[in-house]
């Protein structure tokens, strides 16, 4: 008999289905496509390797073929233990589907569903289950499962839930965020956190906004004035502010958006 633990993610609204209504002959008359695939990834080199089964079929919207929702299901088990350990069940309205990851920040970029977001060595389920204003937006928000080594399963981290492009730096051990106004290029902030208490902690804002609208367009990115302002946070209290005025080509690397 096989085992399940049942994750349900409450952030959107989902639908519970039964093992044979993930059967494609019975989804066939009501999807776009189905997506059936299994496959070995290394969690920890010490572990044995994880088999994730993931499925997924897509409804499309009623306004637009191209806004609809991706149902997903992912089953996991261990490579020597012949039964399933986890099942993981939600929807995600990104274009793609949750494990799409072309979407959001530009140097940044980072891609797959297994990353160590707590740097303890262990890889990390994510799943890109929304994005900002449109559907082909920047800001892109994701559910994030920590492997618990003790259970040996994935844990949904709830510090993550309004996080937008969550972005691990292992060297610093410290997670930004990007997110960018309405305004393309021109205005966006960068959140940096560190882990406490297996949380995660506001630490430092980065904002940026272009000096001169009209002066942008002639000048390019590079040669433009921008606003930046610093807000360093203890205890979620702001301790200390900085602002100064920035060629767009000195904005340090890591906080170009």
């Amino acid at each position: 008999m096989l085992k399940y633990i049942i994750i349900l993610v409450s952030i959107i609204t989902t639908t519970s289905f039964s093992q044979d209504k993930w059967n494609p002959q019975n989804l066939k008359n009501q999807i776009g496509k189905f997506v059936d695939t299994t496959f070995e990834v290394s969690i920890n080199h010490n572990l044995p390797n994880y088999i994730i089964r993931y499925r997924e079929y897509y409804m499309a919207g009623d306004i637009s073929p191209d806004l609809g929702i991706t149902y997903f299901r992912v089953d996991i088990s261990r490579s020597n233990i012949d039964t399933i350990l986890q099942t993981i069940e939600s929807s995600s309205d990104v274009p793609g589907g949750p494990t799409n990851y072309d979407y959001g920040f530009n140097d940044v970029g980072l891609k797959g569903m297994f990353v160590d977001y707590n740097f303890d060595g262990y890889k990390d389920i994510r799943f890109n289950y929304t994005s900002g204003a449109n559907a082909y937006a920047v800001n892109q928000f994701y559910y994030i499962f920590l492997y618990n080594p003790l259970r040996k399963d994935f844990e949904i981290n709830d510090s993550f839930s309004d996080l937008c492009n969550p972005i691990p730096f292992p060297k610093e051990k410290i997670i930004r965020t990007y997110r960018r106004e309405l305004s393309f290029d021109r205005e966006w902030d960068v959140d940096t956190y560190h882990w406490e208490n297996k949380k995660l902690i506001l630490t430092r804002t980065d904002y940026f906004k272009i000096k001169d609208e009209n002066s942008f367009d002639s000048l390019g990115w590079d040669k433009s004035n921008f606003l930046r302002y610093i807000d360093y946070y203890k205890d979620n209290h702001i301790i200390k502010s900085d602002s100064a005025v920035i060629k767009g080509n000195n904005i340090p690397e890591l906080y170009r958006y």
